[in-house]
């Protein structure tokens, strides 16, 4: 679990910037956190039916009973390799094409709410402009 007191101490200390609770990059790191969860289940998960197709590979191996058993355990214990890796490496590319995609829609929502922020500065120096120029024109 991210501790997000821990983040903005740091980004307070190393860039002299202190993030509020609600600022959307710590909403982005809670996201983060939650696909990055999100994939570890599904990891997870594929490799349960990955054990489970080996096993069922391995049961039938086993039951075939054609070859010396020197013989049958080395096919065995390669092909359970194989599986294993090629279980493992679908995994990895499904979780990183996903994590790729859900990092990018945050980024983009991260960059939209950049502009509005820039907007919404630039509004807000103008209208103390607009004030300032009110108050300086009555006295």
């Amino acid at each position: 679990m991210i501790d997000y007191d821990e983040i903005r101490k740091q980004i307070a200390i190393q860039h002299n910037f202190l993030l509020d609770k609600d600022d959307p990059l710590m909403v982005a790191a809670g996201m983060h956190e939650a696909i990055l969860s999100l994939y570890a289940e599904l990891l997870n998960e594929q490799n349960k039916k990955s054990e489970k197709a080996i096993l069922a590979s391995v049961k039938q191996e086993l039951a075939e009973g054609r070859v010396t058993v020197k013989q049958h355990l080395s096919d065995c214990a390669l092909r359970v390799n194989e599986q294993a890796f090629t279980g493992v490496k679908q995994a990895m590319e499904e979780g990183r094409a996903g994590l790729r995609k859900d990092i990018l829609a945050v980024w983009e929502r991260i960059e939209a709410a950049r502009k509005v922020t820039v907007i919404a500065a630039g509004v807000t120096c103008a209208c103390a402009a607009i004030v300032l120029g009110v108050l300086v024109g009555s006295v």
